[in-house]
């Protein structure tokens, strides 16, 4: 029996498309919730070209245990740490092209915990890229440590005469029987295989990056049996694992090199340079690095701040004297002479990218995108189906080029679709906008649907029903307080209970509205039942009313009476009819999120529907 049983599975596999890398945990977290991913020791096999792998480092510790304020923490560079913090997360595999060497190669073992000192979350990796932030901290300063295991592993793509993915889909070099022989027990004549036992050695070497002899191929650092026996070391055949893809992996940018002349950013990586310790620096040494990188940090961090508020000569030239900062007046200068009006925080945000090395830059070709599509999908191929894959775009930041980004993404989902089969895509980054952070409300109805998508969804434009009923509501709660000043009569036209259920409606739509654009929608479900009844309840005692004072309302009121009918009995009407359907949609969406098959959950929806239908 296997050790880690899954509780869910997909019909199909997801892939979810994003523009921003760090919006992908709020769909790692749906799959948690959804118990399609365990709630810890997830795995992540992670292809870019940034390692992603800083912390926010203001924020405090006990943030990762509210969700929503974790989502708004996060950033495209700190977006995997906090996760494995949480206990979600505990092994990363990052997998990065040639020209992104940001943490040295090889296997890292570290706590990630809670700083007893500051309640922030720190590291211990003595490794520069964390050093250089001032994210280490020894581990007898932890509170709450996890454990995390992070392979470092540099994919180099395959060689030009082998680069057609119509080729490598009929290559027999290299196929799942290699990756398994670690992880599974095949007989020597593959009598326990699904597949021939085939040979591990890759055919398809790298091009490019290499630097040991081809004669030894399963060591070739970048090979694709470099990258599989490094993978298959912690990856298993029955253990769920995320694959995440950034775009900028097959192409990258460093956005900041087109901002500033190659002058100011020479000065800028004096000001932010960085000096690591020695090789195995005692503790002692290690806590003053850091010291010293962090008071670096946080009086360039000042000046630039002053800059913004007045960067006349003065403040340049006191925050000049400061020691290590004398450039920073021909910095100045020379911004000035471009842009009277420099931005000078994102001078400093372009400047923490130059500690102990530069961002990655590296336009591709069509060609060498081929290729390493072509190497991805080899590793792949002998790898086991991942859970969830979750991709970024990283075009808006242009980290990856924006005219490139459309072709790349085509080909990586074809080879996906080819290697898994159909896939349940979600364009997210189709539905994302700035413009709505300090808004209650982060998407429309109709967007939050699309996310959870049945085979009984309308179409996006029917959600526009909405301004329909509320417009027709808002008439009839016009017309209903026009009996406060009417008199008696109209008074007590209505029961008390009309009121009673129709105010107790409207705050149900309202959490609704809540609970729907926060994705809770088991929560959802509940309210949105409690308003069909509510509704229901409402629409009854109107008709009651109606067929209790008909005859008199037909002779002393024909007005009051048509719009009784009219705006109050078939405006509630419309509204209850909508609201039913979409607790049946909503119940399609929660049952398919519990692991049903989206037919049968749709099925089972439509089946209540009838029985409505057949009661009525």
């Amino acid at each position: 029996m296997s050790r880690f049983p899954l509780k869910r599975l997909y019909t199909e596999l997801p892939v979810w498309v994003v523009e921003d890398h760090h919006d992908v945990v709020r769909h790692i977290y749906r799959a948690i919730a959804s118990r399609h991913l365990p709630l810890q020791n997830i795995k992540m096999v992670h292809l870019d070209s940034h390692p992603d792998l800083l912390i926010p480092v203001n924020m405090s510790a006990d943030t990762v245990f509210d969700k929503e304020k974790l989502f708004s923490e996060l950033s495209i560079e700190n977006w995997i740490m906090p996760m494995v913090y949480a206990g979600h997360v505990s092994c990363v595999a990052w997998l990065h092209p040639y020209w992104a060497q940001q943490i040295t190669e090889g296997e890292h073992r570290m706590a990630v915990g809670r700083d007893s000192s500051t309640t922030t979350i720190r590291v211990t990796s003595t490794d520069d890229y964390f050093l250089s932030d001032g994210l280490y901290v020894s581990e007898k300063q932890l509170e709450n440590p996890k454990a995390l295991r992070l392979n470092v592993v540099k994919v180099n793509p395959v060689k030009q005469s082998q680069s057609s993915l119509t080729e490598l889909q009929s290559a027999e070099g290299i196929d799942r029987g290699c990756a398994k022989r670690g992880r599974t027990e095949c007989s020597a004549g593959g009598s326990n295989c699904s597949e021939p036992p085939l040979t591990c050695t890759d055919p398809l070497r790298p091009a490019e990056g290499s630097s040991r002899s081809s004669s030894n191929e399963d060591d070739e650092e970048g090979s694709t049996s470099y990258v599989l026996k490094i993978i298959s070391s912690f990856l298993s055949e029955t253990e769920p694992y995320i694959l995440d893809i950034d775009l900028d992996f097959f192409s990258c940018k460093n956005p900041f090199k087109e901002l500033y002349t190659e002058e100011e950013y020479t000065i800028l990586k004096e000001l932010y340079s960085f000096k690591g310790p020695r090789p195995h620096a005692a503790e002692e040494e290690l806590d003053e690095c850091v010291d010293q990188r962090v008071r670096q940090l946080e009086d360039l961090e000042a000046a630039f701040a002053d800059l913004l508020e007045d960067d006349g000569e003065d403040t340049v030239t006191r925050w000049a004297r400061n020691p290590g900062m004398a450039s920073l007046t021909r910095l100045v200068s020379s911004l000035k002479s471009r842009n009277p009006c420099p931005d000078y925080e994102m001078v400093h945000q372009a400047g923490l990218t130059c500690d102990s090395g530069e961002l990655p830059h590296h336009i591709s070709s069509d060609e060498e995108i081929d290729r390493l599509i072509s190497a991805v999908q080899l590793f792949l191929k002998a790898l086991p189906k991942p859970t969830l894959v979750t991709m970024s775009r990283s075009s808006l930041d242009e980290y990856c080029p924006v005219e490139q980004v459309d072709s790349v993404q085509s080909r990586v989902l074809a080879v996906l679709e080819n290697l898994y089969g159909p896939l349940d895509l979600h364009r997210d980054y189709e539905n994302s906008s700035t413009e709505t952070q300090d808004c209650p409300f982060h998407s429309s109805t109709g967007n939050v649907s699309a996310l959870y998508e049945t085979d009984i969804t309308p179409a996006g434009w029917t959600f526009s029903i909405w301004g329909v009923i509320y417009t027709w509501l808002t008439l009839l709660v016009i017309y209903t307080t026009s009996y406060v000043f009417r008199g008696s009569w109209a008074q007590t036209l209505l029961p008390y209970t009309f009121y009673f259920c129709w105010m107790a409606n409207l705050v149900l739509n309202m959490i609704w509205l809540l609970l729907w654009d926060r994705e809770l929608m088991l929560a959802a479900l509940v309210v949105l039942i409690l308003m069909v009844i509510t509704s229901c309840t409402a629409l009854f005692c109107c008709c009651f009313a109606t067929d209790y004072y008909g005859l008199w309302l037909q002779e002393y009121h024909r007005k009051d009476l048509f719009c009784l009918r009219v705006l109050v009995q078939n405006g509630l009407a419309l509204y209850t009819t909508w609201t039913s359907i979409a607790s049946l949609i909503n119940f399609s969406m929660v049952l398919h999120l519990w692991g049903v098959a989206k037919s049968t959950a749709a099925t089972a929806s439509l089946c209540i529907l009838f029985a409505e239908v057949v009661a009525w």
